[in-house]
């Protein structure tokens, strides 16, 4: 088989809509994200990961070195299994590494499940959060097909991280002392307190299981040993674990140790639970409600249940079967883990810092607004409720956190993503009525959902410059348009996107009786419109991205050495309909000609070599790399969109299928893609 191609670790189980993985040594850790919108666990491939509570930053369970160390990928929520003949293996290989006769990793839609066998021994472990309750659920099978009894000692374990994240990194030699880890001997649990004076939260975590353990361990120094190691734990070679427990602090750990015999043809079942809550009542109730098997059968039933139903929502029939597979199953599923983890923690972001970004929240609620708008509705309403009265957004902020929110950073096109979400919201429920509900602003008087929408867009357009267009502050959509920030910039992409949100809120207002918001919009539209068709804008050839206030020419001007041709700001002229005449024509055809790869689009063409001018030091991403003319796939969609809209039905389909990520795998290659192939990649680089 052809090392280009994905398959060679793996292939699409399209009749179970699982990602079935056949070698452990994958390009990067391919994970599975488990969550149910609360608790989220990241599992790997080899079952590395991560459990936190929200936050990432600031409720994180377990440890995790992500790809920075090598060995990468560890640690994980593990099992260790060990033979009475002193014969150690994992089900999910890792970490022991053991050579064994079969194994799989199944990553499902919410739950990923390990299949393994040694001769004749079959392991079976599946790893899903309880769609109910705050709880990651390993259910453990074991089925011995050898002719004679099995003798087992069976561990579970997992190795605690600081909940606050960011402390265990700056100052972990002071703060491991405000941590305790226990055992609860009427619970058969390990439990771990952080009491940290500083710390957001305080949540209650334990390691419990379905029935009473033989042995545990809450000390990560003492299971493991002065010389072993996570391959071969000096108590899982022993066979008994140490009974340790850390009431002072330091390396915590959790590992519950069970002896098992499993006569032949025999089998056994057992269930552990990594969870937390906020205090110990709440946890201890947990601990106890899942001392019950069936409880964990009950949630998995209504964890398909709900998939079910979500992916039932929208299905394409089309030619491709691939692509068929990827809209009607991995992309909803994409889409809903970013509603549920945005910028969390993953196998490469570190997740610190992590909270509910006004702009990109906001996106994804619209990404999920047409298959789930009750998962939608309150993410809408949480976000308006931290727009300020003036009608502008904080790019971020933390509704867990006592903190203020962070208004320093000035992000231009917030208020425009509630127009397009909450329109998409009513399209789909026909819900007008919401646009009357009322929701306060941060710290202000409240106001109806309209009236945050319309002030938001009055918030932008009465921030213009000089020629008339919105003023980008410190950047728009484009981040790294950072580096071209200054007094009187202004954008062309925000101006065509208010254009847009103009016309939907127009729409809304009518809807609503409210001639004055409908008024507004169509006088801001007709005025912007008219600008971006003057010369200010219009090069000649394409649409210009940012307007200086001095004689500097515009950037994503055909004049430019670098950065001469931008791919937003032609898609949105189409969008927002204000590209007329040839003008539509033209900008998409230079698109076309200069932009369009066979992975899809380059974000702007040439590349910087140098800020702002070639001669001068390049202070961004290297040439051809993420927004330096790299391939983003969210300004491929909006292009995508563009051509549909001109009709141009081949060439948005084709656009589509080049971004598929098993099609870009078999352009460049699994090894140079590195990540998933049912998971869309934030950007490809351009050769």
């Amino acid at each position: 088989m052809n090392r280009n191609d994905y398959r060679i670790y793996g292939d699409f189980d399209c009749e179970k809509h699982e990602f079935v993985i056949k070698d452990p040594f994958t390009p990067m850790p391919w994970i599975n994200y488990l969550s149910n919108g609360s608790l989220t666990t990241i599992i790997s491939q080899k079952a590395g990961g991560m459990t936190f509570l929200d936050s990432s930053s600031d409720a994180r369970f377990t440890r995790y070195r992500m790809t920075r160390s090598i060995p990468m990928d560890r640690p994980g929520p593990y099992v260790y299994l060990r033979e009475s003949d002193g014969k150690v293996w994992s089900p999910s290989f890792e970490p022991v590494r053991a050579k064994l006769d079969s194994w799989s990793c199944r990553h499902g839609m919410g739950y990923t499940e390990f299949e393994s066998e040694l001769n004749g021994l079959k392991a079976s472990i599946r790893y899903f959060v309880s769609p109910e309750s705050n709880v990651l659920i390993w259910d453990l099978k074991l089925s011995n097909h050898r002719s004679k009894e099995v003798q087992l000692f069976i561990v579970p374990y997992v190795e605690f991280s600081f909940l606050d994240a960011a402390e265990e990194a700056i100052s972990f030699h002071w703060s491991r002392m405000q941590s305790a880890f226990t055992y609860d001997p009427s619970l058969g649990a390990v439990k771990y307190e952080y009491m940290h004076m500083f710390a957001p939260r305080k949540i209650k975590v334990f390691l419990s299981s379905n029935a009473m353990p033989d042995s545990f361990d809450a000390d990560r120094d003492i299971f493991m040993g002065r010389r072993g190691t996570e391959e071969y734990p000096e108590k899982i070679v022993a066979g008994k674990l140490g009974n340790s427990e850390l009431p002072g602090g330091g390396h915590g750990a959790g590992a519950l140790g069970f002896n098992r015999k499993i006569a032949s043809d025999d089998e056994v079942r057992l269930m552990f639970c990594l969870g937390g809550a906020e205090s110990w009542t709440e946890a201890d109730k947990l601990i106890r409600k899942y001392k019950n098997i069936e409880e964990a059968d009950a949630d998995f039933e209504k964890l398909r249940d709900f998939y079910q139903k979500f992916l039932s929502v929208f299905n394409a029939s089309l030619p491709d079967k691939n692509m068929e597979e990827f809209i009607n199953i991995w992309n909803p599923y994409n889409c809903l883990q970013t509603f549920n983890l945005d910028r969390s923690a993953s196998a490469v972001h570190t997740g610190m810092g992590s909270a509910i970004r006004s702009r990109d929240n906001m996106q994804d609620a619209l990404a999920v607004s047409c298959l789930n708008p009750d998962m939608a509705r309150p993410r809408i309403k949480m976000i308006l409720s931290y727009q300020l009265p003036e009608g502008r957004f904080f790019n971020g902020f933390n509704p867990l956190s006592a903190k203020e929110p962070d208004g320093t950073h000035r992000r231009s096109d917030n208020a425009v993503w509630s127009v397009y979400t909450i329109h998409a919201y009513i399209c789909e429920t026909g819900e007008y009525d919401f646009l009357d509900e009322n929701i306060n602003y941060y710290k202000g008087k409240a106001a109806t959902v309209i009236d945050h929408l319309w002030q938001g867009i009055q918030y932008i357009v009465s921030n213009s410059g000089q020629n008339g267009l919105p003023l980008m502050f410190d950047c728009d959509w484009n981040d790294s348009l950072y580096l071209f920030r200054g007094d009187g910039v202004e954008s062309v992409m925000l101006a065509e996107n208010c254009v847009y949100a103009c016309r939907l809120l127009e729409e809304m207002a009518l809807n609503r009786k409210r001639a004055d918001i409908a008024a507004f919009c169509q006088e801001t539209a007709l005025a912007l419109d008219k600008i971006l068709n003057s010369q200010v804008v219009w090069n000649g050839k394409w649409y210009n991205r940012l307007i200086f206030p001095d004689d500097r020419i515009p950037l994503g001007h055909w004049r430019r050495r670098e950065a001469a041709l931008f791919l937003n700001t032609q898609s949105w002229a189409i969008i927002s309909g204000t590209a007329h005449g040839d003008r539509a024509e033209k900008c998409m055809q230079a698109v076309k000609e200069r932009l369009l790869t066979d992975l899809g689009f380059k974000l702007l063409t040439p590349p910087y070599t140098g800020i702002p001018e070639p001669e001068d030091p390049l202070i961004t991403n290297v040439p051809g790399v993420g927004e330096n003319g790299g391939i983003f796939n969210h300004a491929n969609a909006w292009a995508i969109i563009a051509l549909a809209l001109q009709k141009d039905r081949l060439g948005a389909f084709e656009a589509y299928r080049n971004c598929l990520p098993f099609n870009v795998i078999d352009k460049v290659g699994v090894d140079k893609y590195l990540n998933e192939p049912y998971c869309w990649s934030s950007h490809l680089i351009a050769d």
